[in-house]
Order: structure tokens, then sequence, then C-alpha cells
């Protein structure tokens, strides 16, 4: 085969691309440390930048202001909220109201954007209480929480107006482990829920002035034994003082319709072997001998003038006379509840530094010398309205009051019984004057129904007692009166008559 020139050279470009690729395959070989070569930077790469020397404070001119890059948003706030807290502050009681206001401060201290809106009134507690039954059956300006007096708790709560605390209640643990199994049953509605945390619980005994008591030649340490012994006392004390008032029991029922059956009616009853309701059975009782038996006491109490004068026994405020009484030696003993002593205390409206040397407190006896009887009576609550439009919040502010603090704030300016289990060891509520004498008390204890019909029968046994201690009625006439309106009042399946 003939090759030209020009393929002779084509033939050796060939052969010579081949040996150069060959010999740098041999001499790279696996060698895989080798730089790969660098290549010049196009015309579009900017050049590298050269290292710089950091800055000379002293002869480097200072930098430019780097730009202003935008602020950050800062989280958005929570809503506001607003809950509402209703109750009832009259005369010169400093309770509630120092206690809500110290909470209102803490609460919204501890909980930015919420607002404690306390809405004060200024009233009889009946009066404070229709208030609110308007409000809540009406739906308008209802307060989220509420100051609620336990006797109103089972109407209100069968006509709706309250919201159950049972489920909030098993996710508070000091709900279990600050409150006696006692104070936790005792809250339980009769239709088994509960509707208001307990803020104090009181018993019911007499007052009694030593002062007085020595003057007329009585023991200055004196525990009656018989409804006969307080016969005795009264009836020494008006002859021995003339002018000083024996013995003060309430029948008024314009002080409020509780105060003649609570603090009078029902510690005498209960002591003759009587009641007014049978727990076992859920039946309201008729009246029977032990009925006359109290209603004929307390009618010749005031019919022998062993009792402050008419028109200070009918006053809307003669439980504010117990005191100056007590002081100016003017009276010689009451049955009246614990709370007495708010008004003494330091800050109270009346402060009386001698009070727990000058008073002394003694069991209410029963009829005929064979024990002694008290009103246990459960002390405010903390409810929550069923159209509250913030019931999660208004549950957390009633936990709050109820704390161990405020509680024991509460029970030391309120004069009435703790019921927490760590207030009730505190030295500043424990060492209080007469603290000891009333919870004492607690052992002789009778209750309150807590039933939807208290409140009816309450306002008719006010009626009665009144109507006797003025002598308007006899005891027969009056329980003759009282048989004959149960019926209608309780209904025929809840009366035993």
């Amino acid at each position: 085969m003939n090759i030209t020139a020009k393929q002779s050279r084509w033939w050796l470009r060939i052969l010579c691309v081949a040996l150069v690729t060959c010999f740098v395959a041999a001499s790279c070989g696996d060698d895989d440390a080798a730089e790969e070569p660098q290549t010049a930077p196009s015309a579009t790469e900017a050049p590298a930048e050269e290292p710089q020397e950091a800055d000379d404070p002293e002869t480097d001119a200072p930098a430019a202001e780097d730009e202003e890059q935008p602020a950050e948003e800062p989280p958005a706030a929570e809503e506001p909220q607003t809950i509402t807290v209703a109750f009832n502050a009259a005369g010169d009681f400093p309770e509630p109201k120092t206690t809500l206001n110290a909470a209102k401060e803490s609460f919204e201290a501890a909980n930015p954007g919420v607002t404690v809106e306390l809405v004060q009134e200024v009233a009889q507690d009946a009066d404070f209480h229709t208030k609110l039954q308007l409000q809540l059956s009406s739906g308008s300006d209802v307060p989220d929480v509420m100051y609620y007096a336990p006797s109103w708790i089972a109407g209100d709560a069968a006509a709706g107006y309250l919201s159950p605390l049972d489920d909030d209640l098993a996710g508070w643990d000091e709900w279990a482990s600050a409150f006696p199994q006692a104070v936790r049953d005792g809250a339980v509605n009769d239709d088994g829920h509960i509707y208001g945390v307990p803020l104090s619980s009181n018993s019911i005994g007499i007052w009694y002035n030593r002062n007085v008591f020595a003057e007329a030649g009585l023991p200055e340490d004196w525990q009656p034994e018989s409804w006969a012994d307080l016969r005795a006392a009264a009836e020494t004390i008006q002859a021995a003082l003339p002018g000083v008032i024996p013995a003060h029991f309430y029948v008024g029922k314009a002080s409020g319709p509780t105060d003649a059956i609570l603090k009078t009616f029902q510690p005498l009853l209960y002591g003759t072997g009587d009641t007014l309701f049978d727990f076992d059975t859920g039946l309201w009782q008729p009246a029977g001998d032990g009925f006359i038996d109290t209603m004929t006491f307390i009618s010749d109490h005031y019919a022998d003038g062993l009792a402050a004068p008419e028109e200070d026994v009918l006053s809307p405020n003669i439980w504010a006379q117990l005191g100056p009484w007590m002081q100016g030696n003017q009276l010689g003993f009451a049955v009246d509840g614990n709370w007495m002593s708010f008004a003494w205390v330091e800050g109270g409206p009346n402060e009386w530094p001698e009070w727990g040397d000058r008073l002394g407190v003694a069991a209410v006896p029963n009829q005929d010398g064979d024990g002694f009887t008290t009103m246990a009576v459960r002390g405010w609550t903390l409810a929550r309205a069923a159209e509250s439009d913030s019931p999660d919040l208004a549950f957390e502010f009633i936990k709050h009051v109820a704390s161990k603090d405020l509680a024991l704030g509460y029970s030391v300016n309120s004069g009435q019984l703790a019921v927490r289990s760590d207030v009730l060891t505190d030295a500043a509520y424990a060492e209080r004057p007469t603290v000891p004498e009333f919870s004492a008390l607690l052992e002789y204890a009778a209750y309150v129904p807590q039933t939807e019909e208290n409140a009816k029968v309450e306002l008719l046994i006010g009626e009665l007692v009144e109507a006797v201690a003025l002598g308007s009625m006899t005891p027969q006439e009056a329980a003759d009166a009282y048989n004959s309106q149960m019926e209608d009042l309780v209904g025929s399946a809840l009366y035993a008559g």
C-alpha cells in the first residue's frame, strides 16, 4: 500500500498523542494526592482578596457604620382578660375586702394582661344575695366569682346559676393535701357536686364578760350545764347590776333570717334531743315537745326582762352593738359565733387589746344537763357563676384566694375558724385568743342541712321566733303554725309530719 506524505504526517500525530497519553497515565498512575492544575480566573470572576491586617485603633480611621437592620417584631401580646369578683362587705367588717384586695394585687402581678375587677356591695347579706340572683337569672352583669354563703348554694345550684367545681378540684393537688376530709365532705351539695371552695368554718358558743360576772358574784370561769344555769346566771346579773343587759339571744329577723335560727333556736332545739332535719332519712321533722320547750325558753327570757330593749333587739344592726356593750361592761353574755372578735383585733374597726382576757367562751348546754350543742356553721365560700366568660381563669383566682398565705390572713382578720390544715397549725392563727375554745366546741357540733328548702325553713322559723319573743304568738301557736306550713313549704315527699 502506498502511503502519501500527507497521510504519514497524520499518522505520526496520532502516534505522538498516544505516546503522550501513555506517558501521563504512567506518571500519574493511582496518585490521588496529585493536585489538580490551577486555571486562571476568567474575565468575569473577581480576583481573590488579599488578607488584611488587623486595624490599629490609634491610626486607622473608624469604619463606616453598618447599615441598620430592621428590628425584630416582638411576640404578640396575650389577649387581655378581665374577671369580676362580687362580694358583700357590710359595716366595718375588714373581710373579705382585705383579702380580696391582696389577692387581686398578687394575681395580677403573676398574670400580666389579667385584670381582676372587685365589685363590692354594702348591704345586708340577704339583699346582696337577692341582687346576685337577679344578675344570675337575667344573664346581665354576671360576675365570674362570688363570695357566697353556703346556705345559698343548694337553691342556686338547682336553678342552674352555679358551675360545679368537681373537675377543677380534681386537678388541684392542695384540695386533697391541705383541706381535711371533713371539710371536703362538708363542701358537697345534696346533689353530689361541689359548688363552693370553703374559706372558713365557724361554731356558735356563749361569749361572757368576766368583769360583769365578777361584779355579780358569778364565777369568772363559767360553764353552764343546763338551761336552768343559763336562766340563773341571767337572773343573778339582773338583780345585782341594774342597767346591765343580762343576756342576749338573737330573735329579730331584721338582722338576717339566719341569726334567730342559727344562734338561738337551733342550739336550744338540738339540746332537747329534737331536730329540724333527719340526715339519715332526708326528711324535715314536725314540731314536737322540743320545739315547744325551745320557744318557751325564748318567750320567758324576753317576757321577764332578761334581754336588751325591744328597739335594740329588732335592729338590723344588733350584731354591731354587742361589742360596745361588752367593752362597756353593759352585757353579761350572748350566744354568737367565733367571728365576733373581728372587730377587736389590731386594725379592726373597734380595737380592744384586752378582749382576750376580758371575755370567756362557754358551750351552749343541753336542756337537762346531758351535754352541749353547737351549730357548726360552714363559713363563706368562693363560687363560680355558670355563665362565667372565663371559667378557667375564675377557678385559678379561687385557688389563689384559698392558698395558704391568703387564707391565713383571712382567718386572722375575720376571726373565723380556718379550714386548711397548714393554717390550723400556724402560730399566727393558733395562738389567737378564743381560737382553741371555739375549735373545741366542734366536738358537740350539729350541722345545718344544705338543701334547697333550707332557706325557706329559715325564713319561717325567723318569723315564728320573733313573734314568740314579742309576745304576739304563744309557743304552742308557733308549733302549730310551723306544722301547718311545712308540707306546702318543702313538699309532702320531704316532710315527715
